[in-house]
């Protein structure tokens, strides 16, 4: 991270702007032009110093489309996935990887004997015997409308 030190030489503000333009030196002379939030120089003025502390950041380079990727193995590779942050993924590329790894058998099990996911049925299957809504409802009769 880098930090530099200027003295403001102007401060730069138009009536009714939104923008404020700060212009300053630093002890090499080297300028430097900063446009801010008018709120945030409202104090600034002539001769104040102004630290800044910044770095610089290669971002990741975009990924396709999935339509454009052409179909890869069943098995998704795990460093490719870890190697692109989350936040460049579109949604789509998110979903593909998580069913992927969802997908996947688990150590120590094979397909054919892991069991298949438990399901549970409709509650009009399950039920064998009238319960209590039932006969409460049979004794008060059919719901009518008002009006």
């Amino acid at each position: 991270m880098a930090t530099q030190v200027y003295r403001v030489a102007q401060v730069l503000t138009a009536a009714g702007s939104p923008v404020a333009r700060l212009q300053g030196i630093d002890e090499d002379g080297h300028e430097f032009r900063l446009e801010l939030p008018t709120q945030l120089v409202q104090r600034a003025a002539p001769g104040h110093v102004l630290v800044l502390q910044w770095s610089l950041h290669a971002l990741p380079e975009p990924l396709t489309p999935a339509a454009a990727q052409p179909q890869v193995a069943a098995q998704p590779q795990v460093a490719a996935e870890t190697a692109t942050p989350a936040s460049a993924a579109s949604p789509r590329a998110v979903d593909d990887a998580f069913m992927g790894l969802m997908s996947r058998v688990r150590r120590g099990t094979s397909e054919a004997t892991s069991t298949p996911p438990m399901t549970t049925p409709p509650a009009s299957q399950t039920r064998s015997q009238p319960e209590i809504n039932d006969e409460f409802n049979k004794l008060l009769g059919s719901a009518r409308t008002k009006g």
